[in-house]
């Protein structure tokens, strides 16, 4: 199951194996890079990942939850900073950034195009820490599709970006993850979502 931490203004601050698979491996780029929206609208092989026909919703949705973070942390200059540069960098970000869309996201499903074993379906689930400032992402195949004969199954192991991990996965009674746990972080589903 790929799974990665993901702090509100885009920071991939852990991922397990699965995770840096499916989406590279943060931790061997530069710091700058660990951002995944400041990946989106800098890096043209960061949109490869997405099929071509999906790529201009996946911009839309990016400044929307980044304006949502935004919007919860007025006094952040570190995340201010990342939108400054982001709108410095990115034409489009910019103009997306105008449109004042704020959103948050919570489920859905995702097309991933792997460049080894090609295009994937994904359920995408998020996960909040109780700050909302941390989100649990688990990417998982919907049993019997094609996606989920593409991807190795079971390896709960997850290891974070500093490489100080390993955590657990906690699961609810039907076996679906319902958060994380490392020694002194403790993320899971809120009542709700």
């Amino acid at each position: 199951t790929p799974a990665q931490v993901v702090s509100d203004s885009g920071d991939i601050l852990a991922q397990n194996p699965m995770a840096k698979a499916l989406h590279g491996d943060a931790s061997a780029r530069p710091e700058a890079e660990h951002n995944i929206v400041w990946r989106y609208f800098t890096d043209p092989a960061a949109r490869e990942l997405f099929p071509a026909e999906d790529r201009e919703h996946a911009a839309r949705v990016a400044p929307a939850d980044l304006r949502a973070a935004a919007a919860r942390h007025p006094d952040d200059a570190r995340l201010a900073g990342l939108v400054r540069r982001l709108r410095a960098r990115s034409e489009e970000f910019s103009t997306l950034w105008d449109t004042h869309e704020v959103a948050v996201r919570r489920a859905g499903t995702k097309r991933f195009c792997h460049p080894v074993v090609g295009l994937l379906e994904l359920d995408c689930e998020v996960l909040l820490s109780p700050e909302h400032d941390q989100r649990l992402v688990v990417h998982t195949a919907r049993p019997g599709s094609e996606s989920y004969e593409l991807i190795p199954q079971g390896g709960d192991d997850f290891v974070d970006s500093a490489g100080t991990g390993p955590a657990r996965f906690l699961r609810d009674a039907t076996g679906k993850v319902s958060g994380l746990e490392f020694a002194d972080v403790k993320l899971e589903r809120t009542p709700g979502q």
